[in-house]
């Protein structure tokens, strides 16, 4: 009897919670959040290298655009996927090609408002977990998918699939999993207003993340790599060791040298799974 009576008080408690969740969600939660794929909403990030210097700013719903959902009730809206070509990487807003596009676009006469949905890093995998989320809400007139062949190909191979480490235990880690996808609206409320995550993140702060991964990179080479490393001009290396200069980019070239001629090798056994995974059936 108590056993039931504590079920049944359990599943009235968590309906209870879960038509409060979607209560949050029609009232406090915007219509399109992708905070967690893109960037955090009404954020900032500033970078400044030898190369060039800009502040991305996210909006509201987390990702890098000026248009928002309320100025394009008019008009065609475009969507753009990719990765860091797409989103801007080393330019101001106003000088990415998705904005240079929109620009072209009013210039020539034709309403339009142009969402930014890249993301540096992504492969064509990621652009679909964004589109599955963004495309049923923007429900846009036009997708543009800006895909690097050797990159967004090379990440794909079975031999490219890295899992970040965590700092949570797995325990931890399947209770987040679990409010996500029980309680979606409370769970990203939680994480806009509890998250240690700085809303405003300095040049600073970016170069001394930036040296706090060169030296891992450096920490973790191998006698090979290393001698790729030592070949690299000494310019780039300073750069490299001072925090100025990307180091996804330096390791990628470390440790996966010939990424960009493997891929394009199909008998290579790797590239093979990924044309036989991407392919349907007679397209291949």
């Amino acid at each position: 009897m108590n056993v039931a009576l504590v079920l049944i008080s359990t599943s009235i408690s968590l309906g209870a919670l879960i038509l409060l969740d979607r209560f949050l969600g029609i009232v406090l939660v915007p219509k399109l959040f992708l905070g967690d794929l893109i960037g955090l909403p009404e954020s900032s990030q500033e970078f400044h290298t030898s190369e060039f210097r800009y502040v991305a700013v996210y909006n509201q719903y987390g990702f890098r655009s000026r248009s928002s959902l309320i100025d394009c009730t008019h008009g065609k809206t475009i969507v753009t996927l990719g990765d860091s070509f797409t989103w801007g990487w080393g330019v101001s807003e106003d000088e990415s090609w998705p904005t240079k596009l929109e620009q072209i676009l009013r210039r020539g006469g034709l309403e339009v408002c142009l969402y930014n949905l890249g993301r540096g890093g992504l492969s064509v995998d990621g652009y679909a977990r964004i589109a599955t989320r963004a495309i049923p809400v923007l429900r846009p007139n036009l997708v543009i998918v800006g895909v690097l062949q050797g990159d967004d190909l090379a990440q794909l191979r079975p031999d490219e699939t890295e899992i970040p480490p965590s700092n949570s235990s797995e325990t931890l880690q399947m209770f987040k999993r679990l409010a996500e996808t029980v309680l979606p609206n409370s769970y990203y409320l939680f994480k806009i207003r509890c998250m240690k995550r700085q809303r405003v993140t300095s040049a600073e702060q970016n170069r001394d993340r930036w040296l706090a991964a060169a030296n891992q990179v450096l920490s973790g080479l191998s006698p090979e790599e290393k001698k790729r490393y030592e070949a690299i001009p000494q310019t780039a290396r300073l750069y490299f060791e001072h925090g100025a200069l990307n180091p996804s980019l330096v390791s990628l070239a470390l440790k996966r040298s010939n990424r960009f001629l493997v891929i394009e090798d199909d008998t290579d056994p790797q590239t093979k799974i990924v044309i036989v995974h991407r392919d349907p059936p007679g397209l291949g």
